[in-house]
């Protein structure tokens, strides 16, 4: 819904080449030497994921999910502690997996504030190539207030998200992101003193439900019947497209796609001002953004969804699909089907 990306430099030098070694590879393996054009840190890797993830704490990212190393995992949270960033550095130093520095380090923490939730997708790796960054973070943020509520049928759900169009847009929420990512990035100068602390702009991008998610609509249920979000700490599978975002992996929220459906036609219609917010294709192409018309016409009309009291009728010419794999073993899913996004 909501995205930025945070990246840092810091202080290295080029990766020390043995001049033996680089013979052998050219001259007997004729491959290249596996270190060239690479850069490594000249400070602790230790320090700077403790410095790191102090400056995440300070800016409110005190929920972490997992900790992966070399891509084993080393901590994961399968009881959604809140505030366990040193409980997290202990195991993982426990584990013993960083002795032989930081390599390919990756963490995801989480962050619920003012109405929306955002996760940290963190990187890091204290030898990497001298185009990249030892230090990568993308930042993804759902807007907590817009998700169904157990006391809406779907007439309510959509009226009161068109009200909130109407009235403010996500205005708010780019903002407190905004501010929330500026703040972040001067935590990490203070903590990190880094050579560099790169904060690309916040950007609202919807994803425009194909016929899959469409079709998936028919197992929304309402009130009684209103399926929650799935938490994963250990996601196993990969996205691809548009759908590659943390909140799919660490969170699969199965009314998320008919908040975007509502969102794409409230735009469409010319009742939401959404100026600069990207509309994208579930590959990920960039359909149209917002105050400007599609560069091509979506795959599911508008009329192929209708908003009843009880709940949704979904065209009968759309795919009838099974849940998604994320939701494999949930009790609201008999039947699962696996499908993919």
């Amino acid at each position: 819904m909501l995205h930025t990306s945070i990246t840092i430099d810091l202080p290295s030098e080029p990766y020390p080449t043995s001049g033996r070694i680089a013979s052998l590879m050219r001259w007997v393996l004729l491959g290249p030497d596996p270190h060239a054009g690479r850069k490594r840190l000249t400070v602790s890797g230790l320090t700077v994921l403790d410095k790191l993830l102090t400056g995440l704490a300070a800016s409110g990212f005190d929920d972490v999910i997992s900790v992966l190393v070399d891509r084993r995992p080393v901590y994961i949270d399968t009881q959604q502690r809140l505030d366990d960033i040193q409980l997290a550095l202990d195991r993982t130093l426990a584990s013993g997996a960083l002795r032989q520095g930081l390599r390919d380090v990756h963490m995801v923490l989480s962050r619920a504030h003012d109405g929306v939730h955002s996760l940290a997708d963190v990187t890091l790796d204290d030898e990497v190539l001298v185009s990249e960054h030892p230090v990568a973070l993308r930042w993804s943020t759902r807007i907590a207030s817009l998700r169904v509520r157990p006391d809406e049928g779907p007439l309510e759900y959509r009226e009161r998200v068109r009200d909130t169009l109407s009235t403010s847009g996500l205005r708010p929420q780019i903002a407190a992101t905004t501010a929330a990512s500026s703040q972040l990035a001067d935590n990490l100068r203070a903590h990190l003193q880094p050579a560099t602390v790169s904060r690309h702009s916040v950007v609202g991008r919807v994803v425009v439900p194909g016929p899959t998610q469409v079709g998936r609509f028919r197992h929304l249920g309402f009130r009684q019947r209103l399926r929650a979000r799935v938490y994963r700490a250990e996601p196993k599978d990969k996205r691809i497209g548009a759908y590659d975002d943390p909140h799919v992996y660490y969170y699969y929220d199965p009314y998320h796609d008919l908040l975007s459906w509502l969102l794409v036609h409230e735009a469409l219609a010319g009742r939401w001002d959404a100026e600069g917010v990207e509309f994208v294709h579930p590959d990920g192409r960039l359909l149209f953004v917002g105050g400007q018309a599609p560069r091509e016409p979506l795959d599911v009309p508008s009329d192929a969804v209708e908003f009843h009291a009880q709940g949704l009728r979904i065209d009968d010419g759309l795919p009838v699909v099974g849940f998604d794999r994320a939701e494999a073993g949930s009790p609201h899913a008999p039947g699962w089907g696996g499908e993919s996004c």
